[in-house]
C-alpha cells in the first residue's frame, strides 16, 4: 500500500488526497504534527531521496517528492491520461497544454492567497487584499468556466486544485461565493470517490496552512 506524507493540514497535499480518493487508490497517510520533530529529525533523514521534502509519496520502491510530480505519477500509473490531457499512446495533444496552462492560472490565485496568509501583516492587509489581488483573476476563471461542468469541459487535475482553492476562498473571503462557484463545488463533491472523501471527517479539514508559520492557517485561526 502506498503512503502519502505531509503536515497535518490540507496545504499542497489536499488535491493529491482528492485525486487518490477519486481513483479509489488504497493508501495510508503519514501526518506530521507541528510540535513534533519527527519529520525534521527522523523521516527526512531516512527518506532516501536526493531532495527529501513534504509532501512525499512512497509506492513500493518508488519515492516521489513535490506536489507537481506526485499527481503525474499517480495519474499515469492508473492510466487516467485524460486527467492531464494526454493521449494514451503518447502522441502530442493540444489539450495537454491547456491543462498545464489552467493549472498555472489556478496556482497564480493560490500564490496570492499564500502570500497573504503567511504575511505578518495579515490582519491589516486582509480587508482590501481580495479586491486588489485575487478577484480580477478569479472572475476571469469564473467567466471561462461559464456553463461548463468543469474547467476544460471534462474533468482534469486542474479541477482538483481549483476545488480546494475555492473552498479556501470561501472560508477566507465569503464574498467570493457566487452561484457559479457554489454549483461547481457541489458538482465536484458529488463525484464518486470525492463524495466519500469530503463526507469523511479529517483532522486537517479546516487547516489549510502551517499552523505555526502562517498568520492565517484556516477558519479556526480567525
Amino acid at each position: 500500500m502506498s503512503t502519502l506524507g505531509y503536515w497535518d493540514v490540507r496545504g499542497l497535499a489536499e488535491p493529491i488526497r482528492l485525486l487518490l480518493s477519486y481513483l479509489k487508490v488504497q493508501y495510508t497517510e503519514k501526518l506530521y504534527q507541528f510540535d513534533s520533530n519527527e519529520w525534521i529529525d527522523q523521516d527526512k533523514q531516512t527518506l532516501d531521496h536526493s531532495f527529501p521534502n513534504l509532501p512525499y509519496y512512497i509506492d513500493g520502491d518508488v519515492k516521489i517528492v513535490q506536489s507537481t510530480a506526485i499527481p503525474i505519477y499517480i495519474i499515469k500509473k492508473h492510466q487516467r491520461y485524460d486527467l492531464i490531457g494526454e493521449n494514451i499512446d503518447g502522441t502530442f495533444n493540444q489539450r495537454e497544454i491547456k491543462v498545464i496552462e489552467m493549472i498555472g492560472v489556478i496556482n497564480d490565485i493560490r500564490t496570492q492567497i499564500i502570500r497573504l496568509c503567511f504575511n505578518p501583516d495579515f490582519k491589516k492587509l486582509r480587508e482590501n487584499y481580495f479586491a486588489a489581488n485575487i478577484s480580477g483573476l478569479l472572475n476571469k476563471v469564473v467567466d471561462f468556466l461559464g456553463q461548463k461542468d468543469y474547467l476544460l469541459d471534462s474533468l482534469t487535475y486542474a479541477d482538483f486544485i481549483f476545488y480546494d482553492t475555492i473552498i479556501l476562498l470561501f472560508y477566507l473571503y465569503p464574498q467570493s461565493k457566487c452561484q457559479a462557484l457554489i454549483d461547481y463545488t457541489k458538482r465536484f463533491e458529488n463525484i464518486d470517490g470525492i463524495k466519500q472523501y469530503v463526507e469523511t471527517p479529517h483532522s486537517y479539514d479546516k487547516y489549510f496552512f502551517h499552523k505555526i508559520y502562517a498568520s492565517w492557517s484556516g477558519p479556526n485561526s480567525d
